[in-house]
């Protein structure tokens, strides 16, 4: 089943309605260069430097596909949000300590069919789309994991360093895509 929203959709909404970038830092598609093994939709750093991932999902096949996924399984352990890579790491190590929150977010038609597969550790933002097409985010469930580690400060330099690197990347392939 899939919807009118996309996933810039659901981007902006989570970012306007729920992290905005005066009070957080968002990072899309965060991945090795913020030390994480594996790609974060969005990665969001609070104030007081912890982080929060968001998965996004815009449809019930993309949704299902993620429990298909070979590679690694998700578990909440001892009050810890750990991915374990089947294949590797059978002893339970934290991918990453510094995930205190986990949340999918999706467009809320698809809400009553995604909840039955989706883990209990995570939590949920829902978006809807009103008249005036705009897009509006909520929680529909809040998730927070214990005996987690605040984020580095020397991770959040990086961060930003990234975060300009691909900012003048974009403007430039945006330049290049006129001429």
């Amino acid at each position: 089943m899939k919807t009118d929203i996309s996933t810039k959709d659901i981007e902006i909404a989570v970012v306007s309605c729920i992290f905005p970038p005066r009070q957080f830092m968002v990072i899309p598609n965060a991945s090795w260069g913020m030390q994480l093994q594996f790609e974060a939709d969005l990665l969001v750093i609070t104030k007081a430097n912890w982080a929060y991932e968001v998965e996004i999902k815009t449809s019930l096949s993309d949704a299902r596909a993620d429990q298909k996924k070979s590679k690694s399984k998700i578990e909440y352990v001892d009050g810890l949000y750990k991915r374990i890579e089947k294949t590797k790491h059978e002893d339970g190590k934290p991918q990453n300590k510094y995930i205190k929150g986990f949340y999918y977010a999706f467009p809320e038609c698809l809400y009553e069919k995604i909840l039955p597969i989706l883990p209990a550790y995570a939590g949920i933002i829902v978006v809807s789309r009103y008249p005036n097409n705009y897009c509006y985010a909520h929680f529909k469930r809040s998730a927070t994991f214990q005996k987690v580690e605040k984020y580095p400060v020397n991770k959040l330099i990086q961060a930003g360093r990234l975060m300009q690197i691909r900012y003048w990347e974009i403007l430039k392939r945006e330049r290049e895509d006129k001429k």
